[in-house]
């Protein structure tokens, strides 16, 4: 997981794969060659091991290992501008959470998605992605759950975002507003 205005990283083991890869040297791996790319910008370099490391987890039948670590490539091709490989891959993985029955994960990749769209001032796709998240774990854990509370703040910062500001349950309007700037995006 890469996290890159925090400068955070982490690289996560497969089951199997911990007396091989023991958690002293997959940190290494993570702090000599990984950040080293990031520090410098080799965003490039960094791709090709991930691609690398997810050829190695599809290989060993590690499906879930697999699209983390395509999330976690996504966020690579953000940090480069690849926006539309970005988005093609938390496309796929809210499939394969959703193919699982795993809403939570469906709805995670959703907001990363949506945060990825605030970037690009594409605010539309972003508010419907934050909806069908909150409504998602919503329907799972019920509306008063810490997790909904917390989406829903997201939720509101991305319509602050856009200049909508002190509401506690956003009406119809703003949909059409964020419709309204979704067309304006278009003609430009």
């Amino acid at each position: 997981m890469i996290a890159k205005n925090d400068k955070k990283m982490r690289i996560e083991v497969g089951y199997g794969l911990e007396g091989i890869l023991p958690d002293s040297l997959v940190g290494s791996i993570g702090r000599d060659y990984l950040a080293a790319f990031f520090k410098q910008g080799k965003y490039s370099e960094a791709e090709s091991v991930y691609k690398r490391l997810i050829y190695i987890k599809e290989k060993e039948g590690e499906d879930e290992k697999a699209i983390s670590l395509r999330l976690e490539l996504a966020s690579v091709f953000e940090m480069q501008g690849k926006y539309d490989r970005a988005e093609a891959i938390y496309n796929t993985a809210i499939a394969f959470w959703k193919e699982r029955n795993n809403n939570t994960r469906a709805a995670s990749t959703r907001i990363q998605l949506a945060k990825m769209h605030l970037k690009k001032k594409k605010y539309f796709e972003a508010n419907a992605l934050y909806k069908e998240a909150i409504e998602s774990i919503e329907n799972n854990f019920g509306k008063d759950h810490t997790l909904v509370k917390k989406l829903q703040n997201d939720y509101l910062g991305a319509l602050e975002a856009i200049g909508v500001r002190n509401m506690e349950k956003p009406p119809i309007w703003v949909w059409v507003i964020t419709s309204i700037l979704h067309q304006i995006d278009l003609e430009k």
